[in-house]
């Protein structure tokens, strides 16, 4: 069976509803953003915590810090739901300057995996919407969505996420970690 690839914009489909819909049956979820706000997140969260309690999906998050866009709010929140839910994990990619690197962390990568009676479903997305309701739902984006039934594009994608995640750039925040972070971001938006 060929994949199925599509291209939108938010004006004429919301990601967020993509996304959704994903999130309503896949039983496994990683998701890389440079930036998150509590907005998208706030936006999801009913989809995100019924794939963790219905679907008991496993779902991760890799979240960029670069120029403190990312809101320390969100951060917090997504430290709640990994206390509430043991199939839920989440990690930072440090940024440019506390890395001592000279990478910045700028993609956007949505993967979910739904186990079908026909087999394995691999849905992923690539474009340019970060994880907030802006970039979600209303900005004007443009993503790629790849369904497949055989992971030819889902696993040179998982190939990247993994490349990510097996950084030295990539860490877990304490919440002591988020608080400084919230603080450092305060006094940058005055």
């Amino acid at each position: 069976m060929q994949p199925k690839i599509q291209i939108l914009s938010n004006t004429n489909f919301a990601l967020a509803d993509v996304i959704k819909s994903e999130l309503l049956e896949s039983t496994s979820v990683k998701i890389a953003v440079a930036f998150l706000r509590r907005t998208g997140l706030d936006y999801l969260y009913k989809s995100i915590e019924y794939a963790l309690i219905s679907n008991n999906a496993k779902i991760e998050f890799i979240v960029g810090l670069d120029f403190k866009t990312t809101d320390a709010e969100a951060l917090n929140a997504l430290n709640e739901i990994k206390i509430k839910y043991s199939n839920f994990e989440f990690y930072c990619f440090g940024d440019k300057r506390d890395n001592h690197n000279d990478l910045v962390f700028h993609p956007k990568i949505y993967m979910f995996n739904t186990e079908l009676s026909k087999g394995t479903k691999y849905s992923s997305i690539v474009g340019s919407s970060n994880f907030t309701r802006g970039g979600l739902t209303t900005n004007f984006e443009v993503n790629t969505i790849f369904r497949e039934y055989k992971p030819i594009y889902f696993n040179q994608l998982d190939a990247i996420y993994n490349e990510i995640k097996f950084t030295d750039s990539i860490f877990q925040p304490s919440r002591n970690y988020i608080d400084k972070y919230g603080n450092i971001k305060k006094e940058l938006d005055k």
